[in-house]
């Protein structure tokens, strides 16, 4: 962004002081990957809002990232099976490396992530009802996009099934995303 100031020699030495800082060290409120959620999702799925697409919030909140690599899904609760094999699950845009918005995400863990990658199947496969049986109870905005789909309203109605506060939080994700660039 480009900062004009306006009418004052008073401070105006000390103010290019601090933005010659500020453009040689940075800002420090960067906004860290944890605003992006573990699949770095979260930013896309605001700015689908933000460019009122509710087809691609829809498939970016119930389909996670579509071009996707494999990320192991690891089995660590206490009552998991203890020689289960890792899954695989599809999650980040190939190529992802470095740090920011594109880093690859960690590995998943936990049986929620083995029911996330399940219910993506079945709505891949058009069992939205077997989808949101699958889905744990803690995905809530999941839940309503996908109860919407499963009346068949129209996409946009699907979108504003999701509760309002989750909705501002992924524009303000992708607020964030634009204020690190």
């Amino acid at each position: 962004f480009t900062l004009r100031l306006r009418g004052g020699a008073k401070g105006e030495r000390e103010a290019r002081l601090v933005l010659e800082r500020l453009a040689a060290r940075g800002v420090a409120n960067y906004f860290g990957l944890q605003r992006f959620g573990f699949e770095r999702t979260t930013q896309r799925l605001g700015e689908a809002l933000v460019r009122e697409d509710p087809i691609a919030f829809g498939d970016w909140l119930l389909l996670g990232a579509p071009e996707a690599v494999t990320v192991p899904v690891v089995e660590d609760e206490p009552d998991a099976e203890p020689d289960a094999a890792p899954e695989e699950r599809d999650v980040a845009p190939e190529g992802s490396e470095g740090e920011g918005d594109d880093a690859p995400p960690p590995p998943v863990r936990g049986r929620d992530a083995r029911a996330v990658v399940l219910a993506r199947e079945k709505i891949r496969a058009g069992e939205l009802k077997e989808a949101q049986r699958l889905l744990p109870r803690s995905f809530q905005a999941e839940h309503s996009a996908l109860r919407a789909r499963i009346e068949k309203r129209t996409p946009e109605a699907c979108a504003r099934a999701v509760p309002a506060s989750w909705r501002s939080f992924y524009v303000a994700a992708f607020q964030a995303l634009l204020f690190n660039t």
